[in-house]
């Protein structure tokens, strides 16, 4: 069974719930919510807490992307299925040494989604 459907449902309830922030390369920011704020420095908790570190939050001075990443993954139920880790860094290398663990999973060049 494909865990995409709940991953794009999770990934879409986030951006709902930080108010439709918007960065794009070129035009006006919109931005719903700042994570040094509440409630979004709890929602930043929310993602640490997902990778066991759950005394960070929105207001820490470390970069919390990869830990959306693994709570998105979580929260969309894969279970086993994703590498969850508070570092990109250690999710793709997961990926990448253990295909075999991970068959559903792999890393692509980003240029060549264009």
């Amino acid at each position: 069974m494909s865990i995409l459907p709940n991953l794009l449902i999770t990934a879409e309830s986030e951006w709902k719930r930080w108010g439709f922030t918007t960065v794009p390369i070129h035009g006006r920011k919109a931005i719903g919510g700042r994570e040094s704020e509440q409630p979004y420095a709890q929602f930043v908790n929310d993602y640490w807490t997902a990778v066991g570190e759950g005394s960070r939050n929105g207001k820490s001075p470390y970069p919390w992307s990869a830990a959306f990443i693994s709570f998105c993954f979580k929260t969309a139920a894969s279970g086993a299925a994703f590498p969850y880790d508070a570092a990109h860094w250690g999710y793709c290398r997961a990926i990448v040494s253990k295909p075999r663990r991970y068959p559903k999973l792999r890393l692509m060049d980003p240029r060549s989604c264009i």
